[in-house]
């Protein structure tokens, strides 16, 4: 009517464009990486640039800082029960120690009895 005709669109939808399948197939491997413990950041090219990529190496600087918590945490936590168990030998030493050491007073009584007995005989 208006001499205006439906135009024919030769465009991809957005996420069938080229550019966008390898950007996803980068944040699908980077997020694999991951998950196997492997930390994959992105520079500036990378995702297409822009905020994307900030975000991500935001994010895993984020993870990178709580396991390290988490390790300084268990290395706390190794060194309290090291020095428990360092106590507790020591514990267990004095322990020995002084048994011994009642054993050698129970010896003395003993051979001073037998000396005075020794001595009240003659």
């Amino acid at each position: 009517m208006f001499g205006l005709s439906k135009k024919e669109s030769n465009s991809q939808p957005m996420h069938d464009r080229p550019e966008n399948v390898i950007l996803k197939e980068q944040l699908l491997q980077a997020i694999r990486d991951v998950r196997s413990g492997k930390l994959s950041y992105f520079d500036d090219g990378m995702l297409g640039g822009g905020e994307i990529y900030r975000e991500w190496n935001a994010m895993l600087d984020g993870l990178c800082g709580e396991k390290r918590a988490a390790v300084l945490g268990v290395n706390e936590l190794l060194a309290e029960v090291t020095k428990m168990d360092f106590i507790k030998s020591m514990i267990d030493n004095v322990r020995k120690q002084s048994q011994t050491m009642n054993s050698i007073a129970a010896g003395s009584q003993e051979m001073a009895a037998s000396v005075d007995d020794v001595a009240n005989r003659t």
